[in-house]
């Protein structure tokens, strides 16, 4: 991972991931979730995901049209 700052987790802020952090997670592609994901672990609707990435209260990474959000971030929310 990265040694920036919130993704290797040195100061506890929270930065959005880059397509190199992506490359360095073990797993890559199959430890990201959809949106549709979150929207059920959280227990509401894609549009409400899609507004929680807008304003930057949920960490993501586009990847071409397609937002991917890492299990680690919504734990995380779901703590706030």
């Amino acid at each position: 991972m990265s040694m920036r700052p919130g993704i290797s987790g040195a100061t506890g802020a929270d930065t959005t991931p880059t397509a190199a952090d992506l490359r360095a997670l073990d797993g890559g592609r199959n430890r990201l979730l959809t949106v549709r994901d979150v929207a059920r672990m959280l227990g509401v609707c894609d549009a409400t995901v899609y507004k929680l990435c807008e304003r930057g209260d949920l960490p993501h990474v586009r990847i071409v049209n397609s937002i991917w959000i890492r299990q680690v971030d919504v734990k995380a929310l779901l703590r706030r």
